[in-house]
């Protein structure tokens, strides 16, 4: 029988993470914690090389409710 660990990729979180090359990052920005009440109100994918971004796009969201600044 295998184990459910056999098959997920392994995490080494003893070790640096090398965010080498080209990689993307997710940003969700919402109104709350709330799922109910509150509303995603942006999202924000960037390519990234190493810690530099190369390319960012952005969707903003109109929530249900006005923002504070």
């Amino acid at each position: 029988m295998t184990t459910t660990s056999e098959h997920l990729p392994v995490c080494n979180i003893t070790e640096p993470a090398a965010w080498s090359g080209l990689w993307w990052l997710l940003d969700v920005e919402t109104s709350g914690l709330n799922r109910q009440e509150d509303d995603i109100i942006a999202l924000r994918l960037a390519c990234m090389e190493d810690f530099s971004i190369t390319e960012e796009r952005e969707i903003l969201i109109r929530p249900r409710q006005p923002l504070s600044p």
